[in-house]
């Protein structure tokens, strides 16, 4: 709590304060307080006196901005005589306070910004209008110096109210998260101010508090959902963390959801219709009314979590989202970097894995859907190319351990996957083909198709099969085939049970 200097019109018996009149020490001289409104009236023990009470500082600019009638014949400056003035009265009184200082060439020695702030804040209550000027009116430099001032920055948070708080970090042209951490300091958050902050901020500064988990984590707790989403869209944050956010607490906000998706651009929608982990909470959290709303809002004509089962028991889920132009299987996956790789080598591989999907699996059949018997022709209606993609997102549910400068049999099931850098012991490196056949058990849920005696009624295939033994059928022949998305058939067609659905090559 601020407390202001009362206004005294009699000498003080405690420790001198910033008063607004004090009289003078000699009662021939005028009223200090009308000298102080005419400086042409003050004597040297007046001068003394201000120095003490009120500082340099505004002894100096006192006397600056007021030159005495009487000039020396040197034609020197009123107030450098008025300083040599003063420092002569206090060595005679032998002053306890500590007179101006020269410089050689006649230049008052000027107190950092630092020091002029705690000077006022000495005393009973802080002076805090001088503080405003004082830190409006200063250079870059000393501004960042009282930034870096944790002591000095830690006694004004103390000393002043948040409204002041926020104005002084403004004037010092503090970082965006200083004064949004500012702003929800004290009893409750102001609101207003943190959405008007976070609106008018700079690209580079509205990043910088994206970048700040602890930061967005204390606004989520501080703030109401709706003033969460507002920030968050204000900030440019991603389509898929408003969308969550609008998800989280008692119910979902609906009506946010609507219009967060409604206003999104095309690539941003296409990001979240295909993140299997947000999809997934839609579909569970919304209606089926409310989730075609929010579909048409994302441009998707339909969507679904699957999962299916291969013949050695391992249950695989994934995301289907069709699109007017095509229909997506996104699986997300979460890297774990494990062992050594050398600079660079474990997003290598993780971008090796994520390619090889789009190699081996995207764009060789399409879905394709037409009228049933006697039908008529509809919108549903068309070939939707097949695209399969893996989402490096480390919130992800599905771990996948990539084991840097090591050799083993990479492997997935259902809990998590390994994958080994160097591939098998006769291999200097895993080759691609490698990972799309993992990615195709741990996306698609497709089955081994080389033979294995432990696992009864396997169908081994022969056909150049990518889940096959494309090591002696011969690796360059290895391809995905119709049969292992097959069961998009029965998926589609819960989508459009009067339709036609079929699995054909692109």
């Amino acid at each position: 709590m601020v407390k202001q200097a009362k206004s005294q019109t009699t000498p003080s018996t405690k420790a001198p304060n910033r008063s607004p009149t004090i009289q003078p020490s000699n009662p021939q001289n005028a009223d200090l307080g009308v000298a102080i409104e005419h400086p042409e009236l003050l004597t040297p023990g007046m001068i003394l006196q201000l120095q003490a009470t009120h500082g340099n500082q505004f002894v100096q600019r006192m006397l600056k901005n007021s030159r005495p009638p009487i000039q020396r014949e040197d034609d020197e400056s009123a107030d450098v005589a008025a300083q040599a003035l003063v420092q002569h009265e206090s060595q005679s009184a032998e002053a306890t306070v500590q007179p101006l200082i020269q410089r050689e060439g006649d230049e008052t020695e000027e107190k950092t910004l630092s020091e002029r702030i705690n000077e006022a804040l000495d005393g009973w209550g802080a002076d805090v209008n001088q503080i405003m000027e004082m830190t409006q009116t200063a250079s870059a430099a000393e501004k960042q110096t009282v930034l870096n001032d944790t002591t000095l920055m830690s006694r004004l948070s103390g000393e002043l109210n948040r409204g002041q708080m926020l104005q002084l970090l403004g004037n010092l042209n503090a970082l965006l998260r200083l004064r949004l951490t500012a702003a929800m300091d004290g009893w409750g958050a102001d609101v207003q101010t943190i959405i008007s902050l976070t609106r008018n901020a700079s690209d580079e500064e509205k990043q910088a508090v994206l970048d700040d988990s602890s930061l967005i984590s204390r606004l989520s707790s501080e703030l109401s959902r709706e003033s969460m989403v507002r920030v968050l869209t204000n900030i440019n944050a991603p389509l898929s963390q408003r969308i969550t956010v609008a998800l989280n607490g008692w119910g979902e906000d609906f009506q946010g959801i609507l219009d967060i998706t409604a206003g999104a651009t095309a690539a941003e929608k296409r990001e979240v219709a295909t993140d299997q982990t947000l999809m997934t909470r839609l579909i569970d959290d919304l209606s089926d009314e409310q989730m075609q709303q929010v579909s048409a809002n994302l441009g998707i004509q339909n969507a679904a979590v699957f999962t299916n089962s291969t013949d050695t028991g391992n249950e695989y889920t994934s995301l289907a989202t069709l699109f007017p132009n095509g229909l997506t299987i996104a699986k997300d996956v979460k890297f774990i970097e494990e062992g050594t790789f050398g600079e660079g080598g474990f997003d290598a591989l993780n971008g090796r894995l994520i390619a090889a999907v789009t190699s081996y699996l995207s764009n060789k059949f399409k879905v394709k859907i037409t009228p049933g018997t006697g039908g008529e022709a509809n919108d549903a209606d068309g070939d939707y190319p097949i695209e399969v993609k893996v989402n490096n997102d480390s919130s992800a549910n599905y771990p996948m351990h990539m084991h840097g400068g090591l050799s083993g049999r990479s492997a997935v099931n259902e809990s998590e996957g390994n994958i080994y850098e160097l591939g098998q012991a006769s291999q200097a490196s895993i080759d691609d083909i490698t990972l799309a056949h993992e990615s195709a058990h741990m996306v698609l849920g497709a089955s081994d198709e080389y033979a294995n005696a432990s696992v009864s009624g396997r169908v081994v295939s022969d056909d150049n099969s990518l889940l096959g033994n494309y090591y002696t059928q011969g690796v360059d022949e290895a391809e995905i085939k119709a049969r292992h998305f097959q069961f998009l058939v029965q998926l589609v067609s819960t989508w459009y049970p009067d339709r036609n659905v079929s699995i054909k090559q692109v």
